[in-house]
């Protein structure tokens, strides 16, 4: 048990410093299929220069001052950070409320609220999660800016009692807890 729990560890920690690299380069290869569609748009130009400016101004002032392989090892790290932070917002809200089947394929409302939970979070909690602690809310109301989520969640809590939908709201440890039981044995809350 205690070598599975060291390497359920070292496979979360991999796992994540893999997330940071691979958030980067996801959103690189979207954006260029963006440009190729017609529609491709200045605001995606935009985002590539400022991709394009990130690496040419870590590269090239590590160069300019002799520190390469520093700067390596500090990207390294801050992409490791990056990607423990976005699992510690984006794992919780989703892992552990179950998974759909095309068999039980559900209404785009239903689906949001059932398989996604939110997590007890302070304003200034919501603003650094992005209002991603609200991921029901965030699922169904995607253009709505984070610091107004809360306004629309005694509708949707309405809501879902009124048509017995699950509206899962609980503390973020608890939902770290409900996770790692999905990881470990595979069991749903």
């Amino acid at each position: 048990y205690r070598a599975f729990r060291r390497g359920y560890t070292q496979g979360l920690l991999l796992g994540f410093l893999l997330w940071g690299f691979g958030i980067r380069i996801v959103a690189v290869i979207y954006a260029v299929r963006q440009l190729r569609k017609p529609e491709g748009s200045r605001r995606t130009w935009i985002d590539l220069a400022c991709v394009a400016g990130h690496v040419g101004l870590w590269i090239g002032l590590a160069t300019a001052f002799g520190a390469l392989p520093e700067m390596l090892i500090n990207y390294a790290a801050i992409t490791v950070l990056n990607g423990i932070y976005m699992g510690a917002i984006l794992v919780v809200p989703h892992v552990g409320t179950g998974s759909r089947t095309p068999a039980a394929e559900l209404p785009y409302f239903d689906r949001q609220v059932v398989f996604s939970r939110n997590y007890d979070a302070s304003a200034l909690g919501t603003l650094l999660c992005g209002g991603l602690n609200l991921q029901i809310e965030h699922h169904l109301l995607p253009a709505v800016p984070c610091v107004r989520l809360r306004r629309a969640r005694p509708i949707i809590v309405a809501y879902c009692a009124a048509h017995g939908l699950p509206y899962r709201q609980t503390g973020y440890w608890a939902a770290w807890r409900d996770a790692r039981l999905k990881v470990v044995t595979g069991s749903t809350v």
